[in-house]
Parts: structure tokens; sequence; C-alpha cells
């Protein structure tokens, strides 16, 4: 009976050893996010908004319509590029909302037609869906500064 007993514990310690954290999960998802961007370009980028995301910059874009428009020059020019890679990520305690920072290097054509680098920090604020998924509320970033 004894052995019983401490079989069931230590089954129930090495089950809860390898249950993921909800941080892993969400790592998880921004690193897929970036796999489908990669390998799919703007419908990879597209797999993860709704209608209520929000990407930041000079003029905020609002839902996947927008977002589509919004980037689908971008993604049109075979030279663009985005890559990232999450840092850190945090599951607030109702588990249903969370963030990832990371980094991101860009390849993009600036006004003059050149191809430029870019490199920065992102932050990505996400919600659960209903089905379980993590979807983007919203994705902003920030270029490193250039130094002489």
């Amino acid at each position: 009976m004894r052995f019983i007993g401490l079989a069931c514990a230590l089954f129930l310690l090495v089950g809860a050893a390898t249950a993921q954290r909800p941080e892993d999960a969400l790592i998880q998802a921004d690193r897929e996010f970036a796999k489908q961007t990669s390998a799919h370009r703007l419908d990879g980028w597209m797999t993860v908004f709704t209608n209520k995301s929000v990407l930041f910059s000079e003029n905020p874009v609002i839902g996947v319509d927008a977002i589509r428009a919004a980037y689908q020059k971008l993604f049109n020019d075979p030279d663009f590029r985005l890559d990232w890679q999450p840092t850190k990520a945090e599951v607030f305690p109702s588990g249903n909302m969370g963030y990832t920072v990371g980094r991101y290097q860009g390849v993009f054509r600036n006004a003059k037609g050149e191809n430029v680098r870019q490199s920065g920090t992102y932050l990505t604020v996400w919600r659960k869906d209903k089905d379980g998924s993590w979807k983007v509320a919203a994705d902003g970033g920030a270029p490193d500064r250039a130094t002489n």
C-alpha cells in the first residue's frame, strides 16, 4: 500500500514538472507566428489578427482588413524580410491575456527605394481566443537608436 502511495506521488510530481507553463505556451505562440510569417509571408502574418487587433505605428491600424491593406505592399516586395524572436513572456493571472517582448530584424525599402536593415525591440499583447489559441490584441515595436 505504501508503494502505491509513493508511486502516485512520483507520478504527480513528474506530471507537474512536464506540464507546460502558460508563459511557455505564449512564447511558443509567438515563435509559431514568426515561423508562419517567414514561410507564408502576408498570409502567415495574418493568422493571429482579429477585427479588434491594433498595430501601433505613426497611424495605428485596427482590424484584419486594415492590417492586410497596410502590409500588402511591404510583403509584396520580395526583398522585404521581418524576423523576430521573443525573449520574455508573461501571462496575466486571468490566464486569458499576456504579452511577449523580443527583438526583431527587418529589411525594407526606404523612400529612396534603397534596402534598409533595421533592428529593434517589440511588444505584443496577446488575448486567448475562445478556441484556446492566442491572438494578437496589440503589437508595436521601436527601432534601435542609430549610432554614429
